[in-house]
């Protein structure tokens, strides 16, 4: 152990949950693995090493993470959902990484720039309001110019869902003008694709020839296919104090102690990636027990209380996981906070940790 903390990647798991998701689908489904912000925070060139014999296409959201990714995996397709600079697009060329077009003048800038063949993905605006095609005619233009140039080659056509459970009928709005889209193009092998996690678990027919997901592949939802959470964070008690009542702990004094108690000190504080509004309102794990943060997080550390706990100076100590029958889970920092467990989930970082892989 190089430090206190340790960042836990359990790679087993993780292609669990991507051959649930696969038996789901059915195999013949393409699977499109969501790789982008450093694989969700857990370590891209880790993932993606141990997983491309699992996926057919890796998603990034920038031209940059394509780069890196390629270098350790010279074969698996990868996308850029993102936009990517003019400038680049001969190097994705080069590097066989597939583009996504939103727009008929982004397309037509390219198709004069090529020394070699690019693999595109149209995009369509079903909803989202954030990047692809809003006119049909303006999409069927851009098929045409693809079908002209010796250098385009059109690999697939997708769009994003703006919603989850929270609003099913926007999900069929949505679907139904991707198909609309979907109609005028009659190469039969072109790859369509909609489905992210929520949509892939809900209808069968949102499929289509491609699913793409992120967090039901991490295990943050389950999805009712038994997927596991691939992430854990341990850390450690490196000191022990006994307060007094009228004792007050951590930075402007936000916990005063209302009688006798034992305080443990964990190296784990916002820097990390463990949210200063936490502080006074969150649980930790020692010892399978709840152990409740007292005082502000600092930036390098937290304290808990551990009055009733019978813990020991070293015992582990639980950010995110399970520990005998109790756990933490994204969701449960989500609702504290009142965010997304996407956004938990990427405030973690182990720079300072024990980047640790399980296989």
């Amino acid at each position: 152990m190089t430090n206190y903390n340790d960042f836990i990647v359990d790679i087993k798991q993780l292609r669990s949950n991507i051959i649930n998701i696969r038996a789901l689908c059915g195999w013949d489904v393409r699977y499109c693995a969501i790789v982008k912000a450093n694989a969700y925070g857990l370590g891209a060139m880790h993932v993606c090493q141990n997983i491309t014999d699992l996926v057919d296409f890796f998603a990034v959201a920038t031209f940059k993470e394509a780069v890196q990714i390629r270098e350790v995996d010279a074969d698996t397709r990868i996308l850029v959902l993102g936009a990517v600079d003019i400038e680049n697009i001969q190097i994705c060329s080069d590097l066989n990484i597939s583009i996504s077009i939103g727009n008929y003048a982004q397309l037509n800038k390219i198709a004069d720039r090529l020394s070699g063949k690019i693999h595109i993905h149209l995009q369509v605006n079903t909803g989202l309001n954030r990047y692809g095609f809003r006119s049909t005619i303006e999409f069927k233009k851009a098929l045409h110019l693809i079908e002209l140039s010796e250098n385009m080659v059109l690999e697939g056509v997708y769009s994003h869902f703006a919603t989850k459970q929270n609003d099913i009928n926007f999900i069929n709005k949505q679907y139904y003008k991707f198909i609309q889209y979907k109609n005028y193009v009659k190469n039969k092998d072109i790859i369509f694709h909609i489905a992210n996690s929520f949509a892939t678990i809900y209808d069968n027919r949102l499929r289509l020839q491609m699913v793409r997901t992120g967090m039901l592949m991490y295990g943050g939802i389950d999805g009712g296919l038994g997927n596991e959470p691939v992430l854990s964070i341990k850390s450690h008690i490196i000191n022990i104090n006994n307060i007094k009542k009228g004792d007050s702990v951590g930075y402007d004094r936000t916990f005063v102690a209302k009688k006798k108690m034992i305080i443990a000190i964990v190296p784990m504080g916002y820097a990390d990636g463990l949210d200063r509004r936490l502080s006074n309102k969150f649980c930790l794990l020692v010892n399978g027990k709840k152990c409740r943060i007292i005082g502000n997080i600092c930036m390098d550390v937290c304290m808990i209380d551990i009055t009733d706990v019978g813990a020991q100076l070293g015992d582990e100590v639980v950010i995110l996981g399970k520990q005998g029958t109790n756990g933490i889970s994204l969701q449960d920092y989500a609702s504290v906070l009142n965010t997304s467990i996407y956004d938990v989930l990427l405030k973690f970082n182990y720079r300072r940790m024990n980047y640790v892989l399980v296989k």
